[in-house]
Formats: C-alpha cells, sequence, structure tokens
C-alpha cells in the first residue's frame, strides 16, 4: 500500500485482512464472514437483521392477523401488504404482463424471473448486424463456366456449358473442339 493512502482493515478479530478500498473490504465480509441471523423462536436464518426483525413480528403477542375481507375466502395474513397482493392476484383477477412476451404472471417476483430468464437468452443468442446486406459476388450476373472451359480456353455456347459442368454424358475436346458423346 502506498504510504498516505487510506487502508480498511477486515473487523472481525481473527481476519488481518486490509484493503485500500471500503467496496472491496464489504465484498470481502460479505463473502468471507457471513453473519447468520437466526430467529429465536423458529430457528429461521436471514442474511441481515432487518428480514430477521420483520420475520420476528409473527411470534410476537401482540401481532393482528388481517383476514381476508372477500367472502368465503378464509385467508389471513399477518403483513397488509401480502393482504393486498393476494386481493389483487386472487380476487380483482390482476396479473403482471411481460411486455415482450405478453405472458400473464400472477406475482411481480415471477414477471422479474422470466424477463431475467428471458434476457439470458436473448444474450446467449449470436448478434444479428442491424442492416447488413451481403456482398455481391464478383460474378454475379455472368453465366457460369465449367474451370475445364476457362484453363483450355473454350468459350462455349450455355447449352454446352451446362452440359460440360453437370457432365451427365461423355465429353471430348480435342483441338478446341467439344464432342459430346452419349
Amino acid at each position: 500500500m502506498h504510504e498516505g493512502s487510506k487502508t480498511y482493515p477486515c473487523p472481525v478479530p481473527e481476519c488481518s485482512e486490509v484493503f485500500n478500498k471500503w467496496l472491496l473490504l464489504c465484498a470481502h465480509k460479505k463473502v468471507k464472514h457471513v453473519t447468520e441471523h437466526k430467529c429465536t423462536s423458529c430457528d429461521k436464518v436471514f442474511l441481515n437483521k432487518t428480514n430477521l426483525r420483520t420475520h420476528s413480528k409473527i411470534h410476537s403477542e401482540n401481532r393482528t392477523v388481517i383476514p381476508c375481507p372477500y367472502d368465503g375466502c378464509q385467508r389471513t395474513y399477518y403483513f397488509k401488504s401480502n393482504l393486498e397482493c393476494h386481493v389483487r392476484v386472487k380476487h380483482l383477477g390482476e396479473k403482471f404482463v411481460c411486455d415482450m412476451c405478453s405472458f400473464r404472471f400472477s406475482s411481480k417476483q415471477k414477471l422479474i424471473e422470466h424477463i431475467r430468464h428471458q434476457e439470458q437468452k436473448e444474450r446467449s443468442k449470436p448478434k444479428k448486424k442491424l442492416n447488413a446486406q451481403r456482398k455481391k459476388r464478383k460474378d454475379a450476373g455472368i453465366p457460369k463456366r465449367s474451370v475445364l472451359t476457362r484453363l483450355i480456353g473454350l468459350d462455349l455456347p450455355s447449352n454446352l456449358e451446362k452440359l460440360v459442368m453437370e457432365r451427365e454424358e461423355v465429353i471430348a475436346v480435342s483441338n478446341k473442339e467439344v464432342v459430346v458423346q452419349t
């Protein structure tokens, strides 16, 4: 490390890693020192405190249970946002629609996963050149000639040239004359 540059040592006592960038330290902690936040009531594990705190509300004595207001629906929820999602999807028939293919999904998360999958498929496809036209052949518009007639310098009518190229019949060439034998 250069003198005078700021360093960021890993705060874990057993670890002696030091980084010159804060982001490198954060990445190191996420990979090497993953802290598990465990629920004391049900032993469920979370990667951050916020999710554990939200989860722990379902175990509290004074939690409110919110029933679905629709007749005949027995669903209950601990969180208003979950009830709202249930009502939108099950009772109001709202779906999350993909802009690319018009598929409909029951949750936003399923739509996001679908879009991510579609984008990965697009990235794996070979890229096509936009408005790219093929280069015109050098011999475009010129009648085809066989290598044989080109090499010996013959200029044949197209019907004989075709016979030479297809070689359906035996062709004898002598003194710059072509004789077709059947």
